[in-house]
């Protein structure tokens, strides 16, 4: 039995949070790894983190590891110090590939499996990189547009056959996220090691029947488009113009989020969030030139596009300025949306 194992299989199933710590800490040392100052973490992917925080604990890789199998492949996805690899190489019963986009925290790993590096670490941008196939996934990382993209991507790989995840909760929203997913279905949780904003690491099954996506099912067609160009269209009872209101959003200008269990939109740079607990009823969707258009006439991205009798620009101020005529004109015959 190697160090890391004998270290694992004898530690205590209570250990306190600076047993745990500490029992992470030898075997770094034992690996080599250098944990880098939290000025150097690229903060795209892991904004507001503390550095004890970010790596998963040796612990729950094995849980992770042994869960699998033989022979299986668990895939990391922002491995960070890629310890699921060194320890996976060091049990020799599975592999783990690890998906990381930081070079400084890469170089340890690949200096202790020398060779075997090249199969087993993956030093590129999630974002730009597709994942290999395999059965199992682990990710933890925050509800993002990288999260967005790896759940959509094995979501595609699931009509083929089953895909089955971990996820460890990084801010508290990603396994609510999961849970309005109806092709997820929960599997499995296990106790983590070191506390979490959920103490539990959750193993999802995926399977999924590619169907006509419906704004009705609201995650699942966010999932499919947060990366393209629609302009959403919602209905609301606008109190200045006293009428029936639309109100015109680009898709860039939105993120998924959740008001209690339900799925709803938030403009990123207001806060408003669009649900129909609130009075805002998701219509449609368009990427006409002329709302484009019309969408480049705001001063800010606060500003509204809305169109009651006529299209208006609303100012953060809340001043209501009436698109004119001579501008309309500007725009040709395809200004008002159907």
């Amino acid at each position: 039995m190697s160090y890391p194992e004998n270290l694992i299989q004898s530690a205590n199933k209570d250990l306190s949070i600076e047993s745990v710590i500490q029992l992470d800490k030898s075997l770094d040392q034992y690996f080599g790894i250098q944990h880098e100052n939290q000025s150097e973490i690229h903060e795209e992917y892991y904004p507001d983190i503390t550095q004890e925080a970010l790596s998963t604990s040796y612990l729950d890789y094995y849980q992770m590891l042994t869960y699998i199998g033989a022979n299986e492949t668990l895939v990391d996805l922002g491995a960070g110090y890629c310890r699921g690899s060194l320890l996976a190489d060091d049990l020799g019963v599975n592999k783990c590939i690890s998906y990381e986009i930081l070079t400084s925290r890469v170089k340890y790993a690949k200096l202790k499996l020398e060779d075997r590096a090249s199969k087993l670490i993956i030093n590129n941008d999630l974002c730009e990189t597709s994942l290999i196939d395999s059965n199992y996934y682990y990710c933890y990382l925050p509800k993002n547009k990288i999260f967005y993209k790896i759940l959509r991507e094995l979501l595609l790989k699931s009509i083929k056959k089953p895909i089955f995840l971990f996820i460890c909760e990084s801010h508290g929203e990603n396994i609510a996220l999961c849970k309005s997913l109806a092709p997820l279905k929960l599997k499995e949780k296990f106790k983590l090691s070191l506390p979490r904003h959920n103490d539990y690491l959750h193993l999802y099954e995926l399977s999924y029947k590619e169907t006509e996506l419906r704004l009705d099912d609201l995650t699942l067609w966010y999932l499919f488009h947060f990366d393209k160009e629609p302009i959403l269209e919602f209905e609301y009872e606008h109190v200045i113009l006293g009428a029936k209101t639309r109100l015109y959003v680009p898709m860039s200008e939105l993120d998924l989020n959740l008001l209690g269990e339900w799925p709803c939109l938030e403009n990123i740079h207001s806060g408003r969030i669009y649900s129909e607990s609130r009075g805002f009823k998701l219509s449609g969707e368009t990427s006409g030139k002329a709302t484009k258009d019309l969408l480049a006439q705001r001063v800010s991205k606060r500003e509204k596009l809305l169109f009651a009798d006529q299209f208006y620009i609303e100012r953060v101020s809340g001043e209501l300025v009436g698109i004119d005529k001579l501008l309309a004109d500007n725009f040709g015959n395809n200004l008002v949306i159907q």
